[in-house]
């Protein structure tokens, strides 16, 4: 009988996921800067497409490969899975989820998570969500964290006002309570507000609705560097979000210099902020956001001082990519298998 040989596995990564904010940034990011011996997963299509939870690439995949993907798409495969499962804003808090994706979330990932023994995710309120998702003791749980791109830095060209202005960044659905924000800006008539996002349409009816054309303004497409001249000009970043998986305005705000409101049951947001935010008690009043942008005029840019070294340290977009190559290196330790 021939001697049993250990094949070695491979590290396939998904690398079909792009763009400026949210897991595209993060995919970019981190992709990037993985020291492991990867292979990009190459296929053609989007990453949620039916064609890639299909694909013969992917089929082809050996038992003792690790395929990993930034964001929370899977595919039928062989393969041992390792996704970044950023939060469940999908399953909880959203009004018009579809039956197919409720199926997805429930029971399809969960079963690709616990088959894998391990999911990364972004933040620890994202990590205390996916334990009771995974519904398993055996699945370790490891947050990466985000990081901060070169752009955002006190150092830098920065927009100028004529009035106190705030900057908004974000899509634009209802966990987002922007409506909230604009009605604040209702009550204030000497502040002025920058909304960025890629929901232009939606954000100009919100503001039409409000008769805050004068004083509310919308942008999409921006680069970093206007982004970050944006954030330096600006009295201060205001996140309204009811939910965030991690709350990537506010650590980029912060790396400008700006200072964040934010609501306090935010988790996420308020662990990136900890004690240098303006924390409004009330998401839903109008009068409470209105209030907190008073006292981010009051207090002004974030001291220096106000942000420690270890900070800076955590919020690394090298410190993310060498927990998530770290990550799949022990994965694919132990997924090695004698054929």
């Amino acid at each position: 009988m021939p001697a049993l040989e250990r094949r070695p596995g491979r590290v396939i990564v998904d690398d079909r996921w792009s763009g400026a904010h949210g897991i595209g940034r993060y995919a970019t990011e981190v992709l990037s800067r993985l020291s492991l011996a990867a292979e990009p997963l190459a296929v053609a299509g989007k990453p949620m497409s039916m064609s890639g939870v299909l694909s013969r690439k992917r089929l082809a995949l050996s038992p003792q490969d690790v395929l990993y993907s930034p964001g929370f798409n899977l595919s039928i495969t062989r393969a041992r899975q390792v996704i970044t499962m950023h939060d469940l804003i999908h399953l909880h808090h959203s009004s018009r989820i579809s039956p197919l994706r409720a199926l997805y979330f429930r029971f399809l990932l969960p079963m690709v998570v616990k088959r894998s023994g391990v999911v990364l995710t972004v933040s620890q309120a994202s990590a205390n969500e996916m334990r009771e998702w995974v519904g398993s003791a055996n699945v370790e749980i490891v947050i990466t964290g985000c990081g901060r791109s070169a752009a955002f830095t006190r150092e830098g060209a920065r927009r100028s006002f004529t009035r106190p202005t705030f900057v908004f960044v974000s899509g634009i659905r209802p966990h987002k309570n922007l409506a909230t924000l604009l009605d604040a800006c209702v009550l204030r008539p000497e502040y002025d507000l920058v909304i960025v996002t890629p929901d232009t349409a939606r954000a100009a009816s919100l503001i039409r609705e409000r008769g805050l054309e004068e004083r509310v303004s919308v942008e999409s497409g921006v680069t970093d560097e206007e982004l970050a001249a944006l954030y330096r000009g600006s009295v201060g970043t205001v996140v309204p979000s009811l939910v965030e998986g991690f709350g990537l305005p506010a650590l980029e705000a912060m790396s400008c210099g700006t200072r964040v409101a934010h609501w306090k049951e935010c988790e996420s947001v308020a662990e990136i902020c900890d004690s240098t935010s303006v924390v409004v008690a009330d998401a839903t009043r109008g009068s409470s956001w209105a209030n907190a942008l008073d006292h981010l005029v009051e207090l002004g840019p974030l001291a220096p001082s106000e942000l420690s070294h270890d900070w800076w340290e955590k919020y690394s977009w090298d410190r993310v990519a060498a927990i998530v190559n770290e990550t799949l290196l022990r994965v694919l330790a132990t997924n090695s298998v004698s054929v």
